[in-house]
């Protein structure tokens, strides 16, 4: 099952940091320069169950394809209609 993480913040890194780690397979959608950021510092979850340092997979909007059982959309409500429209 492929699951495709629309933001990367608090819930989103979280939730989707877990499920990689778990083994899912996960792909997260970014804006340019999270990207640069993610690829040279790894994604981060400190959390009291556990901390991951994890190298995401990362896709922006233009890269996208309709390959993805599940979208977790974890977007503030004011990102919302960009993250329709991508």
């Amino acid at each position: 099952m492929k699951i495709l993480v629309l933001g990367i913040g608090g819930i989103g890194g979280f939730f989707g940091g877990y499920l990689q780690d778990s083994g899912a397979d996960v792909t997260f959608l970014v804006r340019p320069k999270r990207k640069e950021l993610l690829l040279k510092n790894n994604l981060k979850v400190i959390s009291p169950l556990g901390n991951l340092n994890l190298e995401p997979n990362l896709v922006l909007s233009n890269e996208l394809k309709p390959i993805y059982d599940i979208v977790l959309v974890s977007c503030k409500t004011y990102d919302l209609d960009q993250a329709m429209r991508d």
